[in-house]
């Protein structure tokens, strides 16, 4: 390294990586914290709710900078559309970031495409495509519970993919694909009384299971 009077300075490596590392850490502490969300440094683990698409590429940005963020949280919590899963989907492909929990409920499809209802879903696949993921969880919008075709599979380099809809506040429609390839679909309903909302969603659901 250099002195601030211009001299050279011989530093050991290794104490050298440490102090670079920890800088690292302090800087993306600090990024995240501006967005509202936490950063657990001993798990590699951040969580936090966007609620803009410029919120979106500060944490990737300095998502982009880091090696020691492994396991990502967030949701997305604004109108989102293809190009925001598509800006995400760049930044996972450039970090180190192997598990992920996304949020993306609100997303909102381009109705200007003259595509069927399922294609303009299907950008939402390719949050699946970054290699260096493992694990992921996507809570999706709530209006796929009716688009049966929609049903994308889980790529050789995933071990384990699971989707979520969230159906009102007391019913959830979780389909989880296993590590073995198999695809397990369970549903939850938290109380009994299921209601109109409920009924609807699980006959929709068994409906979309039974082909």
């Amino acid at each position: 390294t250099v002195t601030d009077e211009g001299h050279v300075k011989w530093v050991c490596m290794d104490h050298y990586r440490e102090n670079y590392n920890k800088t690292a850490a302090e800087a993306f502490r600090r990024a995240v914290d501006s967005l509202g969300g936490s950063f657990d440094e001993n798990n590699g683990l951040v969580k936090v709710k966007l609620q803009s698409r410029l919120s979106a590429h500060q944490l990737y940005l300095a998502l982009e900078k880091t090696r020691f963020v492994y396991e990502l949280d967030i949701n997305m919590d604004w109108a989102c559309t293809g190009t925001d899963i598509q800006d995400l989907e760049y930044a996972l492909k450039k970090s180190a970031v192997s598990v992920l929990y996304l949020d993306c409920r609100q997303f909102q499809p381009s109705f200007t495409d003259k595509f069927s209802s399922v294609s303009r879903y299907e950008v939402l696949g390719r949050i699946l495509n970054p290699l260096n993921m493992k694990s992921i969880h996507m809570v999706l919008p709530r209006n796929l519970i009716k688009l049966s075709n929609f049903t994308p599979k889980r790529p050789s380099h995933l071990r384990k993919l699971s989707f979520e809809i969230l159906v009102g506040i007391k019913h959830r429609i979780h389909a989880e694909t296993l590590e073995t390839g198999s695809i397990v679909t369970t549903l939850y309903l938290w109380d009994s009384s299921v209601g109109s909302n409920g009924a609807q969603a699980l006959g929709e659901a068994l409906k979309t299971n039974s082909t």
